[in-house]
């Protein structure tokens, strides 16, 4: 068993009955890098994807916390745009692709630092879901 479903097994069994929970992931499927050509943007979103131990894993939520015994109440997806070109870089950095095409990367990002916008954007997915109550006729 993977540590994510133990672990979500471990929240399920803590929460009181009729109570709640909240659980953001990164859907890395849907990375975006922008400023940079489409090939090189391809080949860091791929290398990135490769890197992260579970990478559907927002995309699952809904059907872990249901296989234990958690009932859905809300899921919300959230973009994430990362103005912040320090935290860009690292990101980037992170795909290990070559320095050459880092140092590109960064030359073909200075307008959009000129301009405020994004340089990468990774939708979030929020999950709240709820321990059932206990029925009358259960034993406390």
């Amino acid at each position: 068993m993977s540590p994510i479903p133990r672990q979500l097994s471990q929240l399920a069994r803590v929460l009181r009955p009729g109570g709640r929970i909240v659980i953001a992931e990164p859907d890395w499927r849907d990375l975006r890098v922008h400023g940079c050509p489409a090939g090189l943007a391809d080949d860091v979103q791929r290398r990135l994807r490769g890197r992260i131990r579970q990478p559907d894993l927002a995309r699952s939520l809904t059907d872990l916390l249901a296989a234990n015994g958690l009932c859905l109440v809300r899921e919300h997806r959230l973009p994430l745009a990362i103005h912040d070109g320090v935290m860009a870089r690292r990101i980037v950095a992170h795909s290990a692709i070559t320095a050459h095409a880092q140092r590109e990367w960064r030359t073909r990002t200075h307008e959009r630092r000129q301009r405020g916008l994004a340089f990468v954007t990774l939708p979030m997915t929020a999950v709240t879901a709820r321990k059932h109550e206990f029925s009358h006729g259960s034993a406390a």
